[in-house]
């Protein structure tokens, strides 16, 4: 049972890297938003992500605060992502 639970949280892992990936492609900050709003929609997360005002953050607005948007994306997925 150990293995399998092992190789459940690596898959998980991984899935939230290539999540990170696709979301951090873009280089353009004014993409990040709809960027991020289409790859939690293909993972069906994107009305928690507004239940939990993911989207409404006065960072969006303030390419300065990339950093802190991709740690708060990054936290929402390790919550989300079972």
């Amino acid at each position: 049972m150990y293995e399998k639970s092992e190789a459940l949280q690596q898959a998980r892992r991984e899935l939230i890297q290539q999540t990170m990936d696709k979301i951090c492609e873009p280089r353009n900050f004014r993409d990040l938003k709809s960027k991020t709003y289409v790859v939690l929609s293909h993972l069906w997360l994107h009305k928690r992500a507004e239940q939990e005002n993911l989207f409404n953050a006065e960072e969006w607005s303030n390419p300065e605060c990339r950093d802190e948007l991709i740690k708060r994306i990054r936290e929402f997925l390790i919550r989300n992502i079972r």
